[in-house]
């Protein structure tokens, strides 16, 4: 309700070509009416009352029109002097009064309902009130083009972020406040002259400096002695925005911070573009000419799960509150959730994925438990030369899995990176590849088992490391377990990433052949269970049937693979399948089996 604020004039649409003067109900002073293009005629009366301040339009028509200041709100949110008899209400109850005194001197001539849009305090919903005091800013509408260009020199991850900060950028309509008026923070190193009002600054080698508990460096040069502090203090993103700055070593370690910066990512959520990105390119570009770092990776928000509410401490996760997913699951579980949305992407709580992370933790450890029986205090050396065809095909695969994780780290996308390693553990190191190295992993003394060992130990320990990033605590946990007494860094996290060995390869031949002994892995288990036998049950003899020279060479190499996954007593290549139950496989394979 305008009338609870100092009115200063009128404002109708140009084609109303009303001019004069108005009188204001209840004040009773006479303002002037002004034509302005934004008033609009279809709405309401057509006129527009403009006050010190409502909203940020109020503030837009007394800079374009010149009109006088009446701060009718103080400070402490109550009526100031030029409010009248209203004066030392609050806000709330100065419009109920202002109400009561129009409808008693009958202004008013009707009541209707109608809904508002009202800014509130982020927090408590609490409607936020325009005051007028003094402040701290920064040009930036100056360097608008500027600011844009840094936008530009920037690798946005994902790309369409960028639009968010060029829309901002673009739509500025204020230099930025950089001062707030609250009981913390850092305060600005100023004192002003009683006598004529000149700033006094802090000298930069007696920083950080609280004026209100310090002396001023030097007197005011009109010779007065006496000062008031500022006591304004900064906004947490003027003092944010130094961040890579900082980290980098700006003013404590030159030689680290001309190596260090710009940094090379900075990480943050979308909302905060319009703060944290784009006042620390500002600062970047005023006192250094530069971008403050080469890439910027935007993370989506966790949601709620009735609905759009995004979970916060303040307003908690609704019945599935992440503190109390992490007691229940662990903050592997919950990280494996938030690393399931790519860059930039909102993802909604579950805690069905929370509970899939806690299930790929436990298989993690189960796998560790294995491994450990056969690990415990090996040290591998060069590649052996009795790799069987198990061993060369899921150390294909490994390859290929840390070329594709890798590439997806590099392009900042954990969520990538996160699903081709899971589904690399899941079907093909835990569903295969240990069902078929078991047999010679238990069988020692020759060089199978020596074969068996050391792909374990390459496989093993390269999932852990490409697993780190989203699951640091069981791969911390499992590493110094099974790795770090044997040589390696006492912290899966300060260890070399995985580089891809360049040892002489057939991957065409080591894939063709993966690929026969995973379909009759796959046949003899739809065979068992179609038959309600186990899949641990013993099969008498297997027979896989190849003509291929290349694969049959390579495939003897695995028959005790294909035994200790089938459970075979005898397996067999053959040319051509003969007196057994025979199953289709594909792609010219067939199996044999009694």
């Amino acid at each position: 309700m305008a009338p609870a604020r100092a009115v200063d004039r009128l404002a109708v649409h140009l084609s109303h070509h009303r001019r004069g003067q108005a009188l204001v109900p209840v004040f009773g002073q006479s303002v002037p009416i002004l034509e302005d293009p934004e008033a609009s005629p279809e709405k309401g009366t057509g006129a527009v009352m403009c006050c010190t301040f409502g909203d940020a339009a109020d503030v837009a028509w007394w800079y374009k029109h010149d009109l006088p200041l009446r701060v009718a709100i103080g400070t402490d949110g109550r009526m100031t002097e030029p409010a009248g008899e209203y004066a030392g209400m609050t806000v709330s109850e100065a419009r109920g009064a202002v109400l009561k005194t129009l409808e008693e001197s009958g202004h008013v001539r009707a009541r209707t309902r109608i809904t508002q849009s009202v800014r509130v305090h982020e927090r408590d919903d609490t409607p936020v009130e325009y005051i007028v005091t003094r402040q701290w800013f920064i040009r930036v509408l100056e360097a608008r083009e500027d600011l844009l260009a840094r936008g530009e020199e920037i690798a946005w991850h994902p790309p369409q972020m960028k639009a968010r900060y060029r829309e901002w950028v673009e739509n500025l309509g204020w230099d930025w406040c950089i001062s707030r008026q609250r009981y913390y923070g850092v305060p600005f190193p100023v004192w002003y002259c009683d006598a004529c009002g000149e700033p006094v600054v802090a000298d930069s080698r007696d920083l950080p400096v609280d004026p209100t508990t310090s002396e001023p460096p030097r007197p005011c040069p009109c010779g007065a002695a006496g000062f008031t502090p500022e006591r304004d203090v900064m906004d947490t993103w003027a003092t944010s925005s130094m961040t890579p700055q900082t980290v980098a070593g700006w003013l404590t370690e030159p030689a680290l911070y001309h190596r260090l910066f710009p940094l090379t990512v900075h990480p943050q959520s979308h909302e905060i573009i319009r703060t944290w990105a784009f006042y620390s390119i500002v600062k970047s570009h005023y006192q250094f000419g530069s971008v403050p770092w080469r890439n910027i990776l935007i993370s989506g928000w966790g949601r709620a799960p009735e609905g759009a509410a995004k979970i916060s401490k303040s307003r908690g996760g609704g019945p599935l509150s992440p503190v109390d997913m992490l007691s229940r699951y662990s903050a592997d579980a919950v990280r494996y959730w938030a690393a399931s949305a790519g860059p930039g992407k909102d993802s909604v709580i579950s805690e069905e994925k929370i509970a899939a992370g806690a299930k790929l933790v436990t298989k993690l450890w189960n796998v560790a438990g294995f491994s450990s029986r056969f690990l415990d205090g090996y040290v591998p050396g060069a590649e052996p030369t009795s790799l069987s065809a198990a061993d060369r095909w899921i150390l294909l695969r490994l390859r290929q899995v840390v070329t594709e994780a890798t590439r997806a780290f590099e392009c900042y996308d954990y969520a990538a990176a996160k699903n081709v390693t899971e589904t690399f553990f899941w079907r093909d190191v835990s569903g295969n590849y240990l069902e078929m190295a078991k047999k010679r992993l238990y069988d020692d003394g020759h060089d199978r088992h020596e074969a068996a060992r050391y792909t374990l130990q390459r496989v093993v320990l390269t999932t852990l490391k490409l697993f780190a990033p989203v699951l640091p605590f069981v791969t911390e946990a499992i590493y110094r377990e099974l790795f770090a007494d044997v040589g390696g860094p006492m912290s899966i996290h300060s260890s070399r990433w995985p580089e891809e060995h360049e040892e002489p390869v057939d991957d065409r031949l080591d894939e063709e052949v993966g690929k026969v002994l995973l379909d009759v892995a796959g046949a003899i288990r739809r065979y068992k269970s179609e038959r309600g036998l186990s899949l641990g049950a013993s099969l008498d003899r297997l027979q896989v049937e190849a003509t291929d020279d290349r694969v049959v060479k390579a495939l003897r190499s695995g028959l005790d693979d294909l035994a200790s996954v089938t459970r075979a007593a005898i397996v067999e290549i053959v040319p051509r399948v003969e007196g057994l139950d025979v199953l289709e496989v594909g792609d010219g394979v067939g199996v044999g089996v009694s």
